[in-house]
């Protein structure tokens, strides 16, 4: 009881202390002459004194019914993050802020009473434009674009009342600042000198931090969530996932690092945070600690997106909103496993396939097979993943290969293009031995049954070194999926191709298959599109094996150039 009654009294002096800061702000805004007195004004709206970051205290005014009965000025605001690209790289910078922005355009006259509002004092309305009105922000940002409209994307930004001199090179940065002050001059434009840098080589810009290096994460953004601790109930995780999202940019795969904490704060569920949540935390905590440094794009490059889910039509149409600024000033190249342009150019395309590909065609995208590999980089790789590789005998590689109970590791890879139809298998050992393979397949198969015949050869070689465990690693989702039972196989060919597979399996004690990503399997990769690629099986040191059926018609042939070995 003591303890309510204390809080009331407490709360009374706050809120005494509040309406005096008011009185004073309102008596302030009389004094410079922002304010005049009003009688019987349509539009009445009530005060709202809001205390501002340095301390200071700023009357808001609730414009909420006379907002509603605004129109909506369409005037486009910049993007930011193009804004943030096209600052960073500079030498020298200089950040200035408008005093009261808002408050040094003059509202029109038969405007002014519109803009009443109700104190202790009496009712005044706005001489000039205040905040908290609907469009207050588009007009201020139509007026600096007016301004400064010669300066924009050359030497200056400008989003609102935050203002940015960027140079290149340090000598013209004087030159640059007498420009834009000639400008505020002309405009009697006001500075607000506590929170101008000038001439300084990094600093804050609409929430990010600009150096010549590129763009990093405001260090006090990733503060709050490395010292955030552990959420007690669902408004803490809305805290957590708030600073998440100001610094989404720099996670790379957000959603993957995030996921369960928006998954707490879903409707209709309780509160709960287990070790999981908790594991995700930390491991975003530590992921915090070195967050990436951001580059610009450079003019004319062409950009390369990577997809690899299995919405990757729903992720283009989505990326292309958010990074629109990309999209219309670059070449885009898709890198995807799925066949997005043979979807997206169906002519019967209906619903959100016909409304994403009828959005999509607006830009210069380019889609990409995941398998591309340019054929003359092919003898590059193989030096590079084998730089000492010297021809074993079958008895040695034995020895090597089987010498303990561990299973073997088997990568394996295929490769179906215009030059042909390639297959890589990559054997290693826990004693360090090492076997590899490339494969060229006498007839034609697409890029799945590549993938099938890649991973049966590799199982026949591993059986007939009478290995008795196996541990399978391979970038193909399709494949891995079925064996697994995650996805069925529809096709006859696939079918058959899969009970090859299962039949094999069935003859090992240990058999395990797992998915990883390409550049964990770059060595059969390279190895399959070299296969592909070569006509001449006369490799020194790799040996060339030719499978004339497949492997699902007909009994295994397999020709061996012995000269390898030799």
């Amino acid at each position: 009881m003591f303890y309510e009654f204390f809080k009331f009294l407490e709360n009374q002096v706050i809120f005494k202390d509040i309406l005096k800061r008011g009185v004073t702000e309102v008596d302030n805004l009389l004094r410079t002459g922002k304010i005049r007195a009003v009688k019987y004004p349509e539009w009445l709206a009530n005060v709202v004194v809001v205390q501002k970051k340095n301390g200071k205290w700023r009357v808001w005014i609730d414009f909420t019914d006379l907002n509603k009965a605004c129109p909506k000025d369409p005037f486009p605001l910049p993007h930011i993050d193009a804004m943030v690209d096209a600052t960073a790289g500079h030498e020298l910078l200089t950040f200035m802020d408008a005093y009261s922005g808002y408050n040094q355009i003059l509202m029109h006259t038969d405007d002014q009473e519109k803009t009443a509002f109700m104190t202790d004092k009496g009712i005044y309305c706005y001489k000039v434009m205040p905040f908290g009105l609907k469009n207050a922000g588009s007009t201020y940002q139509r007026l600096v674009k007016m301004m400064f409209k010669e300066h924009l994307g050359r030497t200056m930004e400008v989003y609102i009342d935050d203002m940015l001199v960027k140079s290149e090179r340090s000598i013209d940065h004087v030159a640059h600042l007498k420009q834009s002050f000639d400008i505020l001059r002309q405009y009697k434009m006001k500075l607000n000198p506590t929170k101008c840098s000038f001439g300084v080589r990094a600093g804050k810009f609409l929430g990010y931090l600009v150096t010549q290096r590129g763009i990093e994460a405001s260090p006090e953004q990733v503060k709050a969530i490395t010292e955030i601790q552990s959420p007690r109930n669902v408004k803490e995780v809305q805290k957590l996932t708030g600073r998440v999202a100001a610094l989404t940019r720099f996670i790379s795969r957000s959603s993957d690092k995030c996921h369960l904490f928006y998954n707490v704060i879903r409707k209709n569920q309780g509160f709960l945070w287990t070790d999981e949540h908790e594991k995700a935390l930390q491991k975003l905590k530590q992921y915090m600690t070195s967050p990436p440094l951001l580059t610009k794009p450079v003019e004319g490059e062409s950009l390369q997106l990577y997809l690899a889910r299995g919405r990757s039509t729903a992720m283009t149409n989505l990326l292309s909103k958010k990074l629109r600024h990309y999209f219309v000033s670059h070449h885009i190249i898709v890198v995807t496993n799925y066949p997005l342009k043979t979807i997206l150019r169906k002519p019967e395309l209906t619903g959100r396939l016909g409304k994403w590909s009828i959005y999509l065609s607006g830009f210069d995208i380019e889609f990409k097979p995941k398998t591309a590999i340019k054929s003359q980089a092919l003898a590059d790789f193989v030096a590079e993943f084998f730089p000492g590789l010297e021809p074993t005998t079958c008895d040695e590689v034995n020895n090597v290969m089987i010498s303990d109970n561990k299973p073997l590791l088997l990568y394996v890879d295929g490769s179906s293009n215009v030059r042909g139809c390639g297959l890589g298998v990559v054997l290693k050992s826990s004693q360090g031995g090492n076997m590899v393979y490339s494969i060229r397949c006498e007839f034609k198969a697409t890029n799945n049954e590549a993938e099938y015949e890649a991973l049966i050869a590799g199982l026949d070689i591993a059986l007939r070194l009478g290995a008795k465990q196996l541990h399978v690693r391979r970038n193909s989702l399709l494949v891995v999926n079925q064996i697994n039972g995650d996805f069925q196989a529809k096709d006859s060919k696939m079918m058959n191709y899969l009970k090859a597979v299962k039949d094999r399996i069935a003859r090992f004690e240990y058999f395990l298959i797992e998915q990883i990503p390409r550049d964990l399997n770059m060595q059969a990769d390279a190895l399959a599109n070299l296969g592909s690629a070569f006509h001449d099986p006369s490799m020194e040191n790799i040996p060339i094996l030719h499978l004339t059926t497949p492997t699902i018609e007909a009994k295994e042939e397999v020709q061996m150039n012995e000269e390898v070995y030799n």
